[in-house]
């Protein structure tokens, strides 16, 4: 067992828990406490459901962490995961500090959620039409003549299961498509109040934070505060990885 409080990191929107394992393990040596990476639900190897909101899956993690048996826990949560994180807090005095990277609580500014919705709904149709009777190679000139990049197509196709000519995709693509709206948009309550001290680490390049984010930040996190990691675009985790686990283990002491 670690000797800190356990740490709980939840990945973004068509990842799974092993995107984080180079950085739980980092973060662990960092501050030596036990790290957890639990497939969110229609993702990894969670169960599917039909249900793929926040609230459910904002459940999960409080199921997940009464499992653990501890009094409490500090929340690590990127893009999707942070909202997941995020709405957790709403419900619970559990979390002794959060991290949300790359995402604010709901979107503030509609172009730039516009631009990530109409993005999302077309990697999703495009997984949902792949030929899955092909190769690996098939499926990603698919997804890239899409107007997937080839680097998030990689990620996509972490996902892709089974063998030449008969794969599968191990997300559920019909309950994400369904809340893809409410999971790029967000739903956090306008009337809510957030006391859990929590740190913002966004991106330098990325747009998922902006500045009306910001406001709406201060607004409803009294105790929170912003972090910007240049160079850094959405996926924080990869590109800075070593910055960001300094950054969440100061944090955490």
């Amino acid at each position: 067992m670690g000797a800190g409080v356990p740490i709980v990191i939840l990945h973004g929107l068509y990842g799974n828990g092993g995107n984080w394992l180079t950085a739980a393990k980092e973060l662990a040596a960092a501050t030596g406490a036990d790290v957890y990476l639990p497939d969110l639900r229609n993702h990894g190897r969670s169960p599917h459901s039909e249900v793929n909101s926040y609230g459910s899956m904002s459940g999960d993690l409080a199921e997940f962490i009464a499992d653990l048996g501890v009094a409490s826990v500090d929340v690590v949560g990127h893009s999707m995961g942070g909202r997941v994180a995020l709405d957790y807090l709403r419900r619970t005095n559990a979390v002794r500090r959060c991290i949300a990277v790359d995402i604010s609580p709901r979107a503030s500014n509609l172009a730039a959620a516009d631009s990530h919705y109409a993005y999302h709904v077309r990697a999703v149709r495009l997984m949902g039409s792949a030929p899955m009777d092909g190769t690996r190679d098939d499926v990603a000139r698919h997804l890239t003549r899409g107007g997937v990049d080839e680097t998030t197509a990689l990620f996509l196709m972490q996902n892709l299961t089974g063998q030449a000519g008969a794969f599968e995709w191990r997300i559920n693509l019909a309950a994400i498509g369904a809340y893809l709206e409410e999971i790029v948009y967000g739903n956090f309550p306008g009337n809510a109040a957030v006391k859990t001290p929590t740190l913002f680490v966004k991106g330098g390049l990325s747009d998922y934070i902006t500045d009306e984010d910001a406001l709406f930040i201060k607004e409803h996190f009294p105790n929170g505060t912003m972090k910007t990691i240049p160079g850094a675009s959405h996926f924080v985790h990869v590109e800075r990885r070593e910055e960001l686990i300094k950054t969440i283990a100061e944090w955490l002491e």
